[in-house]
């Protein structure tokens, strides 16, 4: 635990500002495009999609194990919070991109042209 820093520092606070923001607002737009473009490529987007999903459940991981993670609470964060927040994450990108997938053949969706 003496490799810890503080959990103000500029790489933490961008660390925490892509986990609980930025990231997910990447994987929405991702979503979208999956879901709504005619002619997108599913396979690139959706690759995309995980490793973006992947690099949310890393950064939550490295913030609270080596820059003093906290929770909505402002208690420290520990790697079982970790463990339910990976859950959580994964079922839900999980379920919303087999959504997606499934939608994107409903042509009811689309503008007619």
């Amino acid at each position: 635990m003496g490799n810890k820093q503080n959990n103000s520092t500029g790489i933490g606070m961008l660390i925490r500002f892509y986990w609980m923001a930025f990231g997910n607002f990447i994987n929405m737009l991702l979503i979208i495009n999956i879901t709504f473009k005619k002619q997108s490529p599913i396979m690139l987007l959706s690759i995309l999609y995980f490793i973006n999903t992947i690099g949310l459940i890393i950064l939550r991981y490295i913030d609270i194990k080596y820059l003093n993670g906290l929770t909505s609470e402002y208690e420290h964060a520990t790697m079982d919070h970790w463990k339910i927040y990976s859950i959580k994450v994964i079922v839900f990108y999980l379920v919303l991109w087999i959504v997606a997938y499934l939608m994107k053949d409903y042509t009811f969706l689309y503008a007619k042209s």
